[in-house]
């Protein structure tokens, strides 16, 4: 009895950790030029997804202009900070 629950246990806790869930960029600054969108970075090198280039043209839209990526920073731990540009 207890090694089947030891098993379901370890089970469930092995196929939760496979799952990832895309970051969710959280506004950190927009001025009608520029957005600055920040997300989880571990080393700082990460790149930002899809979505973080979504929420950057949603913004830049309210303008009529596009989202061009121009840099990205540490800004805290494992917070990482990604500048877009509007044109």
């Amino acid at each position: 009895m207890k090694t089947s629950a030891f098993v379901g246990i370890f089970s469930a806790l092995a196929i939760s950790a496979c799952t990832t869930t895309e970051a969710v960029p959280v506004v950190s600054s927009f001025n009608g030029d520029s957005v600055g969108l920040q997300g989880p970075g571990f080393w700082g090198t990460e790149k930002p997804t899809a979505a973080f280039l979504a929420e950057a043209n949603r913004l830049c839209g309210r303008r009529g202009l596009k989202a061009e990526y121009a840099s990205s920073r540490m800004v805290a731990d494992y917070t990482q900070e990604h500048l877009y540009l509007c044109v």
